[in-house]
C-alpha cells in the first residue's frame, strides 16, 4: 500500500516517528528506506530515546554522502549503548548543533570535530579526557571555537577546583590555561559555560561563567551575567541575618522561578520569603525538625505558593496538624459507655488523621504540583512511638490531578492503604520512588503495593529501597501490566530469602521498554547474580542494561550516569551529576547559588 502513496504524503507520515522508529521502517521498504533521507526528516536527529538503535543503524541512515549534509542538529545526550561515530560527525558539513554530554571523548577527537571544517554554533560536551598536553592543539581549535555562540563544558569530579577557582587561588594549571585560551577566542555577545559536578552523593557545585568582552575582572561578581536573568536560587548556609538580604534579593530577581534552602541547624522564618516571590515554580527544602509553632508557621508559608510545580520537603511536617487556622477542626470522638480495654490495632487507617494532617494545606492550595518530594533527606524514623505522625494525610494526594513524580521516604507508615488512593487519583503518574517507609523490621506496605502497580498505566519509572521484601515474586509479576516500564530498581537491605531472580527475568523479556533493571540484596548468592546478569546479553537491546549484585559481598558495578537516581537517595530538585541529563528534570537556566560566603551566578 505505501508504494501507491505520493512521495509528499509518506514523507508526512514518517515526520511523525522518531529517530529509532525512522531506522526500523527504513529496513522494511526500500521505497521508504530511500526516503528516509529527505531533508525534512533528517535535519534533526535526536538519538536520545533511541535505545534500539547502534551505531551501526546510524551508519547505515547516513551512509549515503548527501545524507549527511542534511543534518543540522545531532542531540546524543546521555547516549551510552552505542560510540558516536565521530568519523560520520565529521562529514555532516551543515551541522549546527551539538550535544554530546555525558558521552566520553579525548582532546583528539574533540580536536577533529573541530578542525572539521563544520559550522558549529552550539557545542555541549562533557570535560575532555587528557591524554596528552592539549596546549599545541589550541592555535588549530580557534577557528571552530571563533564561530560558537554557546559551549558548555560538564567536569565531573572537581567539586574541590570551585572554590578555588572562584577565589583565584592555585588549580591545575592546564584547567586555568586552557579555559583561559578558550576564552580568548570568544566574541563578547557569546556565552561560555562551565558546569563543575561533584560526586553523585553530593550536592553539586555548579558554575557558570559568562564573560563580556575580552578582559576579566578582579572581583567574581563584576563578570556575572545580569541578575535580572536568574531563575534559581540556592542557599545551602543560611543564618537569620541572611533573612533580609535573600528577601531583598528576591525582590530584585521577577523571573525568578526556584529556590532551594539547606539548613542544617537552625531554623528561618519563611514567611516573608515567600511573600517576595509568590511566583516560584519549584521549591526544595532541607530544614531542621524545629519546635511545633515554627514548623507549622513554615507550611502555611508555603502553602501560600499557589502556583508551584515541584516540591521537596522534610519528613517531619507529617508531625503536625493543620489546627484553627485552616478552618479545620479534628471531629469530637462519640462517647462510648463501654469501656475500651484494648488499644487501636497498628495499622488502621485514622480518617481524623487523614483530614487533620498539615499536608493538607499544601495539597489544597497548590493544585499545580507535578513533582512532590517528602523525606528524601532525612533519616529514617527508629520509633514509631517517638511522635505522633499524621502519615495518613499521604492519601489525599490523590487530589494532585497533574502529578507524574512523587518520592516518599522515611516515613512510619504502619500499612499502605494511602498507595490505592494515590494509584486511583493521579492517573498521570509516571515516577515513583517509596524508600524506608514503616517499621524497619518488615515491609508493611508490599501487599497494597503490588495491588496498586497494576493500575499505574502512564508508570515508567520505579524504585523501591526497603528491607525484608524478598522474594518480591508477586511485585515483579504484577509490574509486568505496566507496559511503559522503563526503568527498574529494587533494594532489599535485609533479608531472609534470596530474591526471585526468575520473576525479574521474565519481566525484562516482556517488557521491551525495560532499558534499565537493578536488583540490589544481600540473601542473594553471587553466582547467582553473576549468572543472571550474563544470561540478560542475549536479548537483543543496544540499551538494556540490568544490575544485580550481592551487596553485603561485593562492590556495586559501574552503570551509565543517566541510571544513578534510580539508586541513589537524592533529591530529584538537588543537581546531582547525573541529573544534568535526565530529560524529565526541569531545564534552570540562571542559577544563583550562595556556598558559605560566596554568591555565584550558575546554569544548569
Amino acid at each position: 500500500m505505501m508504494d501507491h502513496l505520493p512521495v509528499e504524503i509518506i514523507v508526512h507520515i514518517l515526520s511523525f516517528l522518531s529517530v529509532a522508529d525512522l531506522i526500523c521502517v527504513s529496513r522494511v521498504n526500500k521505497r521508504i528506506g530511500e526516503l528516509a533521507g529527505d531533508q525534512q526528516l533528517l535535519r534533526h536527529l535526536d538519538l536520545r530515546q533511541a535505545y534500539s538503535c547502534s551505531q551501526e543503524d546510524l551508519k547505515i541512515l547516513l551512509r549515503p554522502k548527501n545524507r549527511c549534509n542534511m543534518v543540522h542538529r545531532l542531540d546524543m545526550d546521555a547516549v551510552y549503548w552505542f560510540r558516536p561515530p565521530f568519523d560520520t560527525i565529521a562529514r555532516m558539513k551543515n551541522l549546527k548543533s551539538l550535544h554530546l554530554r555525558g558521552i566520553s571523548l579525548t582532546f583528539k577527537q574533540l580536536h577533529g570535530l573541530l578542525t572539521a571544517g563544520l559550522p558549529l554554533q552550539e557545542l555541549s560536551i562533557d570535560w575532555p579526557k587528557c591524554s596528552q598536553q592539549p596546549m599545541n592543539m589550541i592555535e588549530e581549535m580557534q577557528e571552530g571555537l571563533s564561530h560558537l555562540k554557546f559551549l558548555c563544558l560538564t567536569v565531573q569530579l572537581l567539586n574541590n577546583v570551585v572554590n578555588q577557582f572562584l577565589r583565584q587561588c592555585h588549580i591545575p594549571f592546564r584547567l586555568l590555561l586552557y579555559c583561559s585560551k578558550l576564552h580568548q577566542h570568544f566574541p563578547f555577545r557569546n556565552r561560555w559555560d562551565i558546569i563543575f559536578t561533584s560526586k553523585p552523593s553530593n550536592l553539586r557545585e555548579v558554575l557558570t561563567l559568562q564573560f563580556e568582552g575580552n578582559t576579566m575582572k578582579e572581583k567574581n561578581h563584576e563578570h556575572l551575567s545580569p541578575l535580572k536573568q536568574v531563575t534559581e536560587i540556592v542557599y545551602d548556609s543560611l543564618s537569620v541575618s541572611d533573612v533580609a538580604n535573600l528577601t531583598a534579593t528576591l525582590y530584585a530577581h521577577p523571573r525568578l522561578k526556584g529556590l532551594q534552602i539547606q539548613l542544617s541547624r537552625q531554623h528561618v522564618e519563611l514567611q516573608s520569603i515567600c511573600e517576595a516571590a509568590p511566583q516560584l515554580l519549584w521549591l526544595r527544602l532541607h530544614m531542621p525538625d524545629s519546635e511545633k509553632e515554627k514548623r507549622k508557621g513554615y507550611v502555611h508559608s508555603i502553602s501560600t505558593l499557589h502556583q508551584l510545580t515541584h516540591l521537596s520537603l522534610p519528613a517531619h511536617i507529617l508531625c503536625e496538624t493543620c489546627g484553627t487556622e485552616k478552618g479545620c477542626t479534628t471531629p469530637a470522638i462519640p462517647q462510648v459507655s463501654t469501656p475500651n480495654f484494648k488499644r487501636p490495632r497498628l495499622g488502621v487507617t485514622s480518617e481524623e488523621d487523614a483530614d487533620a494532617g498539615i499536608l493538607n494545606l499544601i495539597i489544597d492550595n497548590c493544585p499545580q504540583l507535578t513533582l512532590l518530594e517528602i523525606g528524601v533527606e532525612d533519616t529514617a524514623f527508629k520509633s514509631q512511638a517517638a511522635r505522633s505522625t499524621y502519615w495518613h494525610s499521604l492519601k489525599n494526594i490523590r487530589k494532585l490531578k497533574k502529578l507524574t513524580h512523587l518520592t516518599l521516604c522515611n516515613i512510619p507508615v504502619t500499612n499502605g492503604s494511602f498507595l490505592h488512593e494515590i494509584a486511583a487519583g493521579c492517573p498521570r503518574l509516571k515516577f515513583l520512588k517509596l524508600a524506608n517507609l514503616g517499621p524497619s523490621g518488615k515491609c508493611c506496605y508490599l501487599k497494597e503495593l503490588t495491588d496498586c502497580v497494576t493500575h499505574m498505566a502512564c508508570l515508567t519509572h520505579f524504585s523501591i529501597h526497603q528491607q525484608y521484601i524478598a522474594p518480591a515474586t508477586a511485585l515483579l509479576t504484577a509490574l509486568k501490566r505496566c507496559h511503559k516500564l522503563q526503568r527498574l530498581s529494587i533494594t532489599s537491605l535485609h533479608d531472609m530469602l534470596p530474591m526471585d531472580l526468575f520473576a525479574l527475568e521474565q519481566l525484562i523479556e516482556a517488557q521491551s521498554s525495560l532499558i534499565f533493571a537493578a536488583l540490589e540484596s544481600v540473601s542473594t548468592p553471587m553466582t547467582a547474580c553473576y549468572k543472571f546478569t550474563k544470561r540478560q546479553k542475549k536479548f537483543s537491546r543496544p540499551a538494556l542494561v540490568v544490575l544485580a549484585y550481592n551487596k553485603a559481598k561485593e562492590r556495586m558495578p559501574s552503570i551509565p550516569l543517566v541510571h544513578r537516581d534510580m539508586i541513589d537517595l537524592n533529591s530529584s530538585l538537588c543537581g546531582s551529576s547525573h541529573l544534568c541529563y535526565y530529560q524529565d528534570f526541569p531545564f534552570r537556566h540562571y542559577v544563583l547559588h550562595n556556598h558559605e560566603s560566596g554568591i555565584y551566578d550558575i546554569q544548569e
